[in-house]
Formats: C-alpha cells, structure tokens, sequence
C-alpha cells in the first residue's frame, strides 16, 4: 500500500480532531488494569499505582486504575491525553482507587480506551446519591471520549452516564450499556450551551427491571448541537410518570428553537415505554429541531396504561424532518392507541419514509391531533387505517392513497403515487447489549477536484480497524455505480493515512463520487456523494471541497495511485 505523504496542514488536522491540543505543559498518561496481553495496545507492563502514569507511548509505567491516576493528576491541564488500556476496570465500595464514578470534567482532556469491547468501564451500581454517574463535563472547551464501553452506573440525577453543560464533547466508538436508575435518565444529558458529537457506539439495554429505566440522549435546555452518525440505539427502556419517561433513544424537553439534534445513519430497536404517562416509544420531542436521515426505526413499542400515542415517535412541538427513514414493527398496545407517528404540536415533515407492519387503533402509522404532518414521496402500510386526523392537519404528496380516519382536521392528499424509495444503509448490530457499532475508519476528509482532463479523489483517516481496502465508486445517475479503483487500507492504524485515486475517464457533466470502506470479513461502509462539475473540461486546477477546517490541502499530490491502466495511459482496464 502506498501510504501519501504527510503534510503540516494534514497534521494539524488530526490534533485538532482527536483534541489531542498541544498547550502549555500537557502530559500523556497511561493505565493498565494488571494484566498484560495481546489485547493491550498502549503499554508494555501492568499497572501499578505507584507508578508515575507516563513515560512514552509504549508506557512501562502505567497506574493500575483510572481512579489512581485521577488522584493523582487530577483534574488535569487542557491537552492531557489519557489511554486506557484492554481490561475491565471495576468499580468497588470500599476501594476508593476503585471507584470509577464522580468525575467532574472541566479540561479539555482526551480519554482512549483499546475499544469499546476491550476497556469497559463497569460501576457496578457502586456510588452514592448524587454521583452515581462517570463523569459530568462541565465548561470545557473539548473534551474527546473514544473507543470504552460504560456499563451498570445509575445516576439518580441527570444522565445515568454522562452529564454534559457549557462543553463541546466528542464520543467515537463509545458504547453504553446496561445503565439505568430511578430517576429513568437517559445514559446522557445534554444541558444548555454544549455540543455534542457521536460518531459510531451505541447505547444499547439501557433499563432493567432490578435497577430501573433508562435510555439514550436527553436534550434540555438551549443554545444545544446534537451531531449523531454510525450508532445503534438497541433495547433501551424507560418507565416513569415523568416526562423523561418518554422516548426511550431520544427524549428533548424544554428546549427552544436553538435546540438542534440530528441523527443520521442510525438503528433504532427494540425501544419502549411502559407507564401510563410514558409515550414515545423511540422519540419524544416538545419543541427544538429534530432530523433523522437514512435511519431505521424497527418494533419500537408504547404499552400499559388506558391511552398511549407513537409507538415510535411522540411530537407535542417543535421542527422535525425525517429523510429515508424507514420505520416498521411498531405497536401501540393499552387501552386507546394513537399512531406510530403521532403528532400533539409542532411540524413534521416526512420525505422519502417508509412504513410497514405497524399497528395501532388509530393510525397505524400516523397520527396528528394538533400541528402538521406532511408527506412526500411515502409509502404506508398495506393494511386499512394508516392514517388519522383529529384536529390536527395532514398533507400526504406523492405517497399513494392510504385510507384515513377523519374526524376533525383537516386532510389533503394528491393520490400521487411515489416513487422507488431508497433502503437506508445503517450500520450493523449484534444483538447483544455488548455489541454496538465499531466505526472501522475515523475519516477525516473525503474531497475531490479536478486537474487538466482527469479527477483526483483524497482522503484521510485517523484511526483504522481491520480496514482491508477502499473503493472509490462513481454515478452519473445517483442509482447506477462503477467502481473507479481499489486502494489497500492500513489493517490496523492509530496514525494519519492519506489515499488518493486518479479518475481518468471524466464524462463531461457533473461526476458523483462515493468512499465504499471493506473490512477483512466483507462488511462495508458506504459515505457520502461528493461531486465534481467537469461540464467544461479546463487545463486549471479547482478546489470543489476542503478539509472540515476549511483548509486547503496540499496540490502536489505525490503518490498518486492510479487503478486504470494497461500501458501507462489510461486505458480502462480494472487492475
């Protein structure tokens, strides 16, 4: 594999993305949980307390627990990198090197684990009232969270796991589990002013019937940026006469128009609410902006009590916008049901979704009592009652002609039919609470511009795991691919990797491009469409993207690897 070369500008890039921040006097530091072996990546000897915590990369010096070092260089300086070795580090009563829950965040540190199977982060439901949590993240500027697993913390306040106000935090293959106390708190509450971003993980059997109910993301307050992508919300629970007994992956309460959260790429599964007051079996949301694209919400489920409403999703206000979602197996089961998609308030606009096999008495899969629901391009369920009026307005364009429940309200619909709708491709889930999505690539940047007659496509990665190639693909239609080349990825890398392939059959129109990532086993990702206007063909070079800094990347492009070719010209032969 041709690996291009690094550059300043590149550099700069990954410090920046993995907030690994380069001020002052900032340190390293290093924890192996005692035990030394193949799944250990980041330290050559086991932990040890008295250990210094640092010396190098390859530390032989490690502390034995998170906790250890806590206490002895905490709270840190911004910049601190920690690395958390492979193992199971649990919490205990009477260790107080042990007790892995309390922490108050206000650096801008960075936490790495070996991966969110390897380093798990268990509570054991260990703590007292008021901090049974793993950490509140408080005024910092940015705080980077990758590659643990956070398992049995019950948090009486507040999120189960994380508690985030007044910070930029960011999650990549951080996996929750098992989580859940009385006070039915998502594993994460985002509170005003914070942004969060969450890149591959999941937060998966959340609530259990010893320690309570519990969830995903609660998002309550203002001035809040929510960036979901690549994560599993998987047989989460909740249950309470609260409003955060709602929305069991997703719950936004007093919130305002400078609340917005958007999930993309994501499985919802296996979600419910069980008590009277609790509705919403996915999603709950009172106002702020809301987006879904290409997700998928399956068997989400409201039961109990004498009326429940959205099996999948529950709307009293606010904006909200799902694109190529497709949502199946929902139920409403209790007394009186209303919609899978049921709407009390606010404006929900529905584009390209897709219903099927959902039940509930009525509107099988949408409902609106009050606010707006429109459709486009929608296809519903082939059983009677998909949809419901009673007091609210409906407005169905290009989805078919379901049969409707009419009150009052009011209700149009254009009997157009719709077209082919696009399956959303989410990632993969096991099954289990222990699964999750491991993100095999942390991408950086994936541009393209064109140079004399021919096309350059780049890209960079942060982090690779068992990556075995890359496929640059085009389409001139949006449904019809050819692949343009194949590039070998770096297996397992926790380093910049820059790739470039050189397309030489421009056709003379707009070119749609796509980055198809393959592991070792065969699965795959697939990321966005990047496109390249060669209408006029030009000798002149020209940037069509930049890097996620706004930067220009370098235009030399030595090391160009190019995968057509027979006699050095370009002929299309795929090698």
């Amino acid at each position: 594999m041709k690996k291009i070369q690094k550059t300043k500008i590149h550099l700069l890039l990954i410090l920046v993305f993995i907030s690994i921040i380069r001020i002052g006097n900032c340190t390293n530091y290093y924890v192996n949980d005692g035990v030394f072996d193949s799944n250990d990546i980041y330290t050559t000897a086991v932990g040890n307390n008295t250990n210094n915590g640092t010396n190098g990369k390859f530390s032989t010096s490690p502390m034995l627990t998170f906790r250890g070092l806590w206490t002895a260089f905490g709270p840190f300086v911004n910049g601190d990198v920690i690395y958390v070795d492979a193992g199971t580090y649990v919490s205990s009563i009477g260790g107080s090197l042990t007790q892995n829950y309390g922490y108050t965040i206000t650096k801008n540190i960075t936490i790495i684990g070996a991966g969110n199977t390897k380093t798990i982060f268990n509570n054991n439901y260990c703590g007292t009232a008021g901090n049974y949590y793993f950490a509140s993240i408080s005024g910092a500027g940015s705080v980077t969270i990758k590659d643990i697993q956070f398992t049995k913390y019950a948090s009486n306040v507040d999120g189960q796991v994380f508690q985030i106000a007044n910070s930029v935090v960011n999650f990549t293959n951080v996996l929750t589990n098992s989580n859940g106390g009385s006070s039915k708190y998502g594993s994460i509450t985002v509170n005003s002013n914070s942004t969060l971003t969450m890149n591959g993980g999941g937060m998966n059997c959340n609530g259990d019937v010893a320690h309570g109910a519990s969830g995903g993301i609660d998002v309550k307050g203002t001035n809040i940026l929510v960036n979901v992508t690549n994560t599993s919300f998987v047989g989460n629970y909740k249950s309470s006469t609260a409003t955060i007994g709602n929305g069991a992956a997703l719950t936004m309460t007093a919130a305002d128009a400078t609340c917005n959260v958007n999930f993309k790429n994501c499985l919802f599964a296996d979600c419910f609410t069980d008590n009277n007051s609790s509705s919403g079996g996915t999603i709950f949301q009172t106002t702020g902006n809301l987006t879904l694209t290409d997700c998928i919400i399956n068997n989400s489920k409201t039961f109990q009590g004498s009326v429940k409403y959205g099996g999948a999703a529950y709307f009293t206000g606010g904006t909200t916008l799902f694109t190529r979602v497709r949502i199946t197996n929902c139920i409403n089961n209790g007394g009186s049901t209303y919609g899978t998609v049921s709407v009390f308030g606010g404006n929900v606009t529905l584009e390209s979704c897709y219903f099927s096999n959902n039940l509930s008495d009525r509107g099988n899969d949408i409902y609106c009592k009050s606010g707006t629901i429109t459709t486009n391009n929608c296809s519903f369920s082939s059983t009677a009652s998909q949809s419901a009026t009673y007091g609210g307005t409906v407005k169905l364009k290009k989805s078919n002609s379901p049969s409707n429940i009419l009150s009052t309200g009011t209700y149009t619909c254009d009997n157009l039919a719709s077209t082919a709708l696009a399956t959303p491709i989410t990632p993969s889930f096991t099954g289990t609470c222990l699964g999750g999505i491991v993100l095999p690539i942390e991408l950086l940047y994936f541009e393209g511009k064109k140079t004399g007659k021919n096309n350059v496509l780049s890209w960079a990665t942060a982090s690779e795991l068992n990556n075995d190639y890359f496929t640059i693909e085009k389409t001139l239609d949006g449904i019809n691919y050819e692949p343009v080349g194949i590039q070998n990825g770096a297996g397992n890398s926790q380093e910049l990797n820059e790739y470039n392939i050189l397309d030489c059959f421009v056709d003379k129109t707009i070119n749609y491009y796509r980055l198809k990532q393959t592991d070792y086993d065969g699965k795959f990702t697939v990321h966005d469409l990047i496109s390249i206007n060669n209408k006029s063909i030009e000798t002149k070079e020209i940037r069509l993207k930049t890097n996620l800094l706004g930067q220009k990347i370098d235009d030399n492009f030595k090391g160009l690897t190019i995968i057509y070719y027979t006699d050095g010209t370009c002929n299309k032969t795929f090698q």
